[in-house]
């Protein structure tokens, strides 16, 4: 099986350069998993893109994933460098380290499931039909969701959309991501909003609600939002 995966990720590497995609990179999870990471598009400081997986299943399955994010660099080392200690950090070993230390996707998007299932399991797993699904989710993202998403590579035009009210609906991503967004585009006086707004429970549960471990998150995001702000402030 995990020759095959390997014969499905060198077509999926020649289907994207076809199309003039540059390829990011490949992770290697286990025995089971590896992941292709491709750049759809990008901007002077944010990229789009697409990561597919290839989950090999007990029984002689193959999943077959994929996803789109935006990567951000600035904001992405702002969470990481700016994360004061939380009372839900597990115990100081190796794995949670290296979970701390890595950067994560600025966010996620949600619109992937409007075109196209992005879980497709093969059994048994026929190499051709793989092949087919691979070149037609490339054409999906391509055709359907670049076009639309392409103008959020810009910064202003990310950040502006990161506190629409339909932002949910296309981003997934936390409050304090937001914030970073915000702190990295130096937009502070829509940082101060956005902040008011969390305190105020106009997003999340804010201080009046939150009660037991809400109350908790919330004091966490508090210090998470202090220090955004004093980084904002020191680039002024």
């Amino acid at each position: 099986m995990l020759s095959l995966v390997k014969e499905l990720m060198a077509f999926l590497v020649s289907t994207v350069e076809q199309q003039d995609l540059a390829v990011r990179g490949t992770v290697v999870e286990g025995r089971r998993t590896r992941r292709l990471i491709i750049e759809l598009c990008r901007g002077p400081e944010i990229r789009l893109e697409a990561e597919f997986g290839f989950h090999i299943q007990k029984r002689g399955a193959l999943l077959v994933t994929w996803t789109t994010w935006f990567r951000w660099p600035k904001p992405e080392e702002m969470l990481r460098d700016l994360r004061p200690p939380s009372p839900y950090d597990g115990p100081d070993v190796p794995e949670i380290r290296k979970a701390r230390t890595q950067l994560y996707p600025i966010a996620v998007l949600r619109v992937v499931n409007d075109h196209k299932s992005n879980h497709v399991y093969f059994f048994p797993p026929e190499a051709d039909a793989i092949r087919c699904h691979l070149v037609d989710v490339v054409d999906t993202l391509l055709q359907k969701v670049l076009p639309d998403f392409q103008p959020y590579c810009d910064v202003d035009i990310f950040s502006r959309a990161a506190t629409e009210p339909m932002a949910k609906s296309r981003l997934e991503m936390r409050e304090i991501v937001v914030a970073a967004i915000l702190a990295a585009a130096g937009k502070r006086r829509e940082f101060e909003a956005w902040r008011e707004a969390c305190r105020n429970g106009f997003v999340g549960p804010g201080r009046r609600n939150a009660t037991g471990t809400q109350a908790s998150a919330v004091a966490y995001q508090e210090k998470y939002m202090l220090a955004l702000e004093n980084r904002l402030l020191d680039s002024d």
